[in-house]
């Protein structure tokens, strides 16, 4: 099947603080080196209520909306949806993200199918970021990497939550609720959850390691 090419990156949204900026893709071709990202939304301060439904095709990254505010946090990434149903992900597949000292909560990535080569993050902060109430659901897909929340040196993480019920990880996967950098003393309450209150679970994880909370040395 031929794909539309996209030689660039595709942005639902930028301004200043962008709000309920919404991608539906059916099919597309995205991997130009430097390029190839699908973004819900970017800002210079808050991102909220964005999303991206990824229905088919290739591309390099997905991302639900980025916050690029730095030294507050009043500014950052809550409440954006990633929705994955199908194609291919190069790279990564994030939530939300924000900068240093942002506030990164509430993202949600859902999986139900699709072969994805980089991380799956619910939520990801830089320095110092809060990154909490973040989720993951995976329920089909073939991936290796996946975290609820993410932060690098001196974020505070907690209450991300990963829920698998289906999906194939394969050799050297890891499954971690909350990861952290060094320098940071709160990774509290992430929780991995295998299988649904009604039974269903088909998930193969048996190269997988399973973390609720991890400190990760960044250099």
């Amino acid at each position: 099947m031929e794909h539309p090419v996209i030689g660039k990156d595709v942005v639902g949204g930028i301004a200043n603080d962008a709000y309920g900026n919404d991608i539906i893709i059916e099919s597309i071709k995205a991997v130009d080196a430097g390029y190839g990202r699908v973004y819900g939304a970017q800002a210079a301060g808050t991102v909220e209520g964005n999303s991206v439904k990824f229905n088919g095709g290739v591309v390099n990254e997905l991302i639900g909306a980025e916050s690029t505010s730095t030294g507050t946090a009043t500014h950052g990434a809550q409440r954006n949806t990633v929705t994955v149903m199908g194609g291919k992900v190069k790279g990564n597949v994030t939530g939300g993200i924000g900068g240093t000292y942002s506030s990164v909560n509430h993202n949600i990535v859902s999986i139900s199918g699709s072969t994805i080569d980089g991380q799956v993050n619910g939520g990801a902060g830089g320095d110092n970021a809060v990154v909490t109430g973040n989720e993951v659901k995976i329920s089909g897909g073939n991936l290796t990497i996946v975290n609820g929340g993410i932060g690098k040196n001196g974020s505070t993480v907690n209450d991300n939550t990963v829920t698998v019920t289906g999906g194939t990880f394969g050799a050297g996967s890891r499954i971690v609720g909350g990861e952290t950098g060094t320098n940071s003393t709160k990774s509290n309450a992430n929780k991995i959850i295998l299988g649904s209150e009604e039974g269903v679970y088909t998930a193969h994880l048996d190269h997988t390691e399973i973390w609720g909370s991890v400190t990760i040395r960044l250099v």
